[in-house]
């Protein structure tokens, strides 16, 4: 598993036990790291973690956001 699945798993893993602020931080590090390496697939999958923990928090309009972002 590389870098990016690894980091995608931590985000959510954070997310599951309730650390939204690490999560939120691992996922934008999954995105970074996506972009840098042209990994669409991991972009995507951490996206779609980022707007997930959004949209737990109630932040609607933000999960909306980031989706069409990108």
């Amino acid at each position: 598993m590389g870098i990016g699945h690894s980091l995608v798993s931590l985000c959510l893993t954070y997310k599951n036990l309730g650390n939204l602020k690490k999560s939120f931080e691992l996922c934008q590090q999954a995105i970074s790291h996506a972009e840098e390496n042209n990994f669409t697939q991991i972009k995507a999958k951490a996206i779609s973690s980022l707007a997930e923990i959004f949209r737990e928090q109630g932040e609607f309009t933000r999960a909306i956001f980031v989706i069409q972002k990108q």
